[in-house]
């Protein structure tokens, strides 16, 4: 039996762990630190040094045996010397499953009872022991009852502090990457700049790193193999600039949508492609071949391409599923900005809107939701079908040309 939640301190152990995973951060092998998406590679050190606190299960279980009980210090009883004296007793044991990290009940929260509970502690379950010479049934189920609330209580102390702990983890990780990464990255441009050859050295295979949790075998995320070397990319403010031009192009057709809902996918797409082209000097493109197919809309930057489009018509959830799997198969590894305009002739546009988060997420190269422009556009981190570490940005804009006249209805 042990005195619970009385030996660390919740924030001495908040901070030890942090420091910890900051430790790995700085020691985690160069190049799977590069060959590995940033946010995969956070997910992954937030899941490993996250806190679980327990949580007291259901399934309670009780056993009694027999043992003896020193009464030298009874009150009722009278000796004449001072050694023990023992007579028969019981003990009832309560075991409490639960889930979570069992050294939780070793920690002190900031909040916290100058008595905490007793109990043993085992990696699965604790054990509430109760021990007399004989045990009333009211009186045991009394002193059951108060001692789990006090258990539970410690527990909801302890996740006051543990859960902002663990909801800020993915975005602490992320910055430290960040941070190592663009050392990194600035340290190998200077050796490049320097113009002499660099010194190769043995290659390294990453150590396999796994945790243990709740059953789970938590494992980093696969680096893409070899030496990282870095291709060019569309630069973040420059694919913001083109969706704005997008959306309001977009917004422009919405407002007198009876001079656009005959318009066939490609008279659309003409329409988009002369205002990028006013703004990227006759770069944009159409119909253009790349990789498995011909795309819509295609920006290029020195024979490199930095933005790949598809225009497509709203009729229904499968059309929005074709248009994605149909937009993927014309990226190549190196194409890692793209976006799928939609246009709904539908009546009830909200209930299209409602229905393309979930669709995209269903996808089969989906990663992770980015924080959306507008109520109408979403945002979409993706892989690339070939390496699941190179990140395609994905935007998804959606514009309603249903003019007053149209009769379509919602699929």
């Amino acid at each position: 039996m042990i005195v619970l939640f009385s030996d660390y301190d919740v924030n001495r152990v908040i901070d030890t762990q942090q420091q910890h995973m900051a430790q790995e951060i700085r020691s985690y092998d160069q190049d799977a630190l590069l060959n590995t998406d940033p946010g995969d590679l956070a997910d992954y050190f937030a899941a490993k040094y996250r806190g679980d606190v327990p949580q007291l299960g259901e399934d309670v279980t009780t056993e009694t045996s027999e043992i003896k009980i020193d009464a030298s210090g009874d009150p009722r009883r009278h000796f004449l010397d001072s050694d023990p004296h023992y007579v028969p007793g019981i003990r009832l044991t309560y075991h409490v499953p639960f889930v979570g990290d069992h050294l939780f009940f070793r920690i002190r929260a900031n909040t916290f009872s100058f008595c905490p509970p007793s109990a043993r502690v085992g990696e699965h379950e604790l054990q509430l022991v109760r021990e007399a010479e004989r045990l009333d049934t009211d009186d045991v189920k009394s002193w059951y009852g108060t001692t789990r609330r006090d258990i539970e209580q410690h527990l909801g102390w302890l996740r006051e502090s543990v859960d902002p702990f663990n909801a800020r983890l993915a975005s602490v990780a992320l910055t430290s990457i960040e941070q190592r990464r663009k050392r990194l990255l600035d340290a190998r441009n200077l050796t490049e700049a320097l113009g002499f050859p660099v010194c190769q050295r043995d290659a390294q295979v990453s150590p396999s790193i796994s945790l243990a949790k709740k059953r789970i075998v938590v494992q980093p995320p696969q680096a893409s193999p070899g030496v990282y070397a870095p291709e060019p990319q569309l630069a973040e403010k420059d694919f913001e600039g083109i969706l704005q031009i997008i959306n309001y192009m977009g917004l422009t057709m919405e407002k007198c949508p009876a001079a656009y809902e005959t318009m066939k996918e490609e008279h659309l797409r003409s329409l988009f492609l002369v205002q990028l082209n006013g703004q990227y000097e006759g770069k944009a493109s159409g119909e253009t071949f790349n990789f498995k197919g011909k795309t819509d809309i295609l920006i290029s930057e020195k024979g490199k391409n930095v933005f790949i489009a598809e225009c497509k018509f709203w009729t229904g959830p499968a059309s929005l599923t074709a248009a994605l799997d149909q937009l993927m198969s014309y990226l190549c590894w190196r194409d890692t900005k793209a976006a799928l305009i939609l246009f709904s002739k539908n009546r009830g546009f909200s209930s299209v809107l409602d229905q393309i988060p979930d669709l995209c997420k269903k996808h089969a190269q989906f990663k992770r939701e980015e924080s959306p422009a507008t109520e109408s556009t979403f945002r979409y981190v993706f892989h690339s079908p070939t390496d699941t570490n190179r990140n395609i940005h994905l935007a998804v804009l959606a514009f309603n040309i249903l003019s007053h006249s149209s009769e379509e209805l919602v699929e």
